[in-house]
């Protein structure tokens, strides 16, 4: 199977940390786990361009003309107007619940398999096995370091 080469604008593992593009990757990933939801809240308001336009990017039919991250931007802002005020990114925090003190389990993360965003946890994956909501791919299942 071919592996598309990561996108240039976004952090993997050989790239620098830049919290800009860490943004975008976590916008991604809210949007990769929750695309159904979206897009409905989206044709609620009759305004699905700026989705089109990210998805045509990801799945390589229109190429980021404007770059992903302003592709992102533009679904987020699309989101608050269709009456969620955190759009996409403020799902993108990192918080994922309590865990009782000096308790560690061993947790997976579903690796995007385009390396465009940030991935998804186990706990936010509900089909096995998992698939990235954006292109289709299937995601890769690793254990969080």
């Amino acid at each position: 199977m071919n592996t598309p080469a990561p996108h240039p604008e976004l952090p993997g593992p050989d790239r620098t940390h830049r919290p800009d593009l860490e943004q975008t990757a976590g916008g991604l990933a809210h949007l990769c786990g929750n695309l159904p939801e979206v897009r409905e809240a989206l044709e609620a308001t009759g305004d699905t361009a700026a989705l089109q336009r990210l998805l045509d990017a990801v799945r390589g039919a229109g190429g980021a003309g404007d770059g992903l991250a302003g592709l992102v931007d533009a679904v987020h802002e699309a989101v608050q107007v269709a009456g969620d005020p955190w759009g996409l990114y403020g799902y993108a925090s990192g918080l994922r619940g309590i865990h009782p003190a000096g308790v560690e389990g061993l947790e997976y993360v579903h690796r995007c398999p385009l390396e465009l965003c940030a991935g998804r946890a186990e706990e936010d994956v509900r089909e096995t096995p998992a698939r990235c909501s954006l292109s289709g791919r299937p995601l890769s299942r690793e254990p969080l370091d």
